[in-house]
């Protein structure tokens, strides 16, 4: 595994081991932010040029009319320079360092020191893919959220190997908190995922209602959604919840696997 040397330089900082994973953020939007960039630059460097000839030529009459297109490359030159300029900004270079004790994310020059015993939730977004026209999902985001409130994320748009890094924060999140989601669920308590979810030793609730776990045939994961049925229910599907409305899902998953008859 290629560690660059600012990854060991955090762990260095921080105290902890040596760092097992290292992402690093995608070249193509910062490549083509700065090929924008670049273009637009010459754009206004000739359009300029263009507009003052037209300028230094016309002293000796009435500016000629197709002047108007010189004045509107510039306009369009100079616009395309502040999109690059924003892309630049808004594309910060990200990486994403995986160690025994947590992760480290940064993106310019933000930096998040994230043990994995200060994350309270992760929310994962998946996007449906159909293979020979059956549907199956995968893992396209991730937001983390802290336990004093700070957010970061990660997606493949951004983040080289995005895929390999969510199932190993999901993994080691769901391990550290799955003990008391259980220890609180035998206890009797009604616990949120999220708005539209709610489990407890007496069932499931929805935006839809309450179902006892006695009434229910499967709840489960699938392409995307978080997907109840209904026991004997004419309709196939009960009720649909997005997972990237889920924060835990995997938690979430793994306690349903601990109730008999379900799924």
């Amino acid at each position: 595994m290629d560690v660059p040397d600012e990854a060991n330089d955090i762990a260095a900082e921080l105290g902890w081991d040596r760092p097992v994973g290292a992402f690093h953020g995608l070249t193509a939007p910062l490549g083509f932010a700065f090929l924008m960039t670049l273009m637009a630059g010459l754009g206004v460097v000739i359009s300029v040029l263009y507009v003052s000839s037209l300028y230094l030529n016309s002293r000796r009459g009435p500016l000629p009319g197709y002047a108007e297109g010189g004045i509107v490359a510039v306009a369009i030159a100079v616009l395309l320079l502040i999109v690059g300029v924003v892309m630049l900004t808004y594309y910060p270079p990200r990486r994403v360092f995986v160690y025994n004790e947590g992760v480290v994310y940064l993106a310019g020059r933000t930096k998040h020191v994230c043990p994995w015993a200060h994350i309270s939730a992760v929310w994962q977004n998946t996007t449906a893919v159909f293979v020979a026209a059956i549907q199956t999902s995968r893992a396209g985001a991730i937001t983390v959220t802290m336990n004093d409130g700070t957010t970061w994320s990660a997606d493949s748009t951004t983040l080289k190997g995005a895929s390999d890094l969510i199932p190993i924060i999901q993994e080691e999140v769901t391990r550290r908190l799955l003990p008391d989601y259980r220890r609180r669920f035998q206890a009797w308590e009604s616990i949120p995922f999220g708005r539209q979810l709610q489990i407890s030793r007496d069932g499931l609730a929805t935006s839809r209602g309450f179902l006892p776990w006695t009434e229910i045939q499967y709840a489960c994961l699938q392409a995307g959604y978080f997907c109840v049925q209904r026991r004997g229910a004419w309709i196939s599907v009960w009720a649909n919840v997005p997972v990237k409305k889920i924060p835990n899902v995997y938690v979430l998953d793994a306690i349903l696997k601990g109730i008999p008859g379900i799924n």
